[in-house]
């Protein structure tokens, strides 16, 4: 199934938020700071864990749009015998 143009568009947004997210927790990794102050100033950017939980929610409607476009149902039933 073809996705709309605001869906497809949306899609490409997911894609780069999530590149910026993975390059800031690795930035983050890698300086160990995520708090600055300068003259005076200061500067506080996402926790490690607000950073994941968007990861997390971005990549879960990212994948929910894969699947559409694939034409397939996001989850897939499971079905139980008694």
């Amino acid at each position: 199934m073809a996705l709309s143009e605001r869906q497809t568009k949306r899609k490409a947004w997911l894609e780069q938020i999530l590149n910026a997210i993975d390059a800031r927790i690795a930035g983050d990794i890698a300086s160990g700071g995520s708090n600055m102050t300068i003259n005076g100033r200061s500067l506080q950017r996402y926790s490690l864990e607000e950073l994941d939980a968007l990861r997390k929610r971005y990549d879960n409607e990212l994948e929910g749009l894969e699947a559409k476009e694939a034409g397939r149902a996001k989850y897939q039933p499971i079905r139980v015998r008694f």
